[in-house]
Parts: C-alpha cells; structure tokens; sequence
C-alpha cells in the first residue's frame, strides 16, 4: 500500500503525505482510524481519530463542512478504488481549500 493522502489539520496549511501503511495514517491522526464515505465524491473516504472527541481533540471546521458532519482532529482524506486506497483526488484539496 503507498499513496497519497490529503492532510486536513484542524489549523494550519492542507498538505500531501506519502503514506505507506496502517501505521502512517494512525500516526497522522493520533489514533485509532474512524473511516467515513464522502458526501460529495464517490470513492473517497475520510479518517479520523475514532477517540478524538474523548481526547478533547480541536474540532476540523473545513473537514466538518466538506462531511457534513462535526469532526475533530486531523483528518485524511483518500481516494479508493475497490478494498484499495488511492491518491486523494485533486478536486477534493481544491473544495476544502474554499472553505
């Protein structure tokens, strides 16, 4: 597994990380993985700290939009293609990026 996932903090600058593995995205959120389907693009889904609100994490106002769902911490975004993850699609870094 390696590909490209959009990092959404909750403050600060959007940018692209390699990922490599269950551990990188784990890494990245600070936890456990929640995933959760996107609204607005088919084939891409969103992970997050599935204990990030317990861990009073800061609530993610642009991933929060884009899910139309009240999320914490910092979320990944990522393209899928069956059981396989894929690079997150640019048009989904352009929509949060408007937020």
């Amino acid at each position: 597994m390696s590909f490209q996932a959009l990092v959404v903090p909750p403050q600060g600058a959007l940018y692209r990380q390699d990922i490599h593995g269950l551990h990188d995205l784990q890494k990245l959120v600070g936890g456990y993985l929640e995933g959760v389907r996107s609204p607005h693009h088919a084939g891409v889904f969103a992970y997050l700290n599935e204990e990030g609100a317990l861990q009073g994490l800061p609530p993610n106002l642009r991933a929060s939009l884009y899910l139309n769902v009240p999320v914490v911490g910092t979320v990944l975004f990522v393209g899928s293609q069956g059981s396989a993850e894929r690079d997150c699609p640019p048009e989904v870094e352009v929509t949060i990026a408007s937020f």
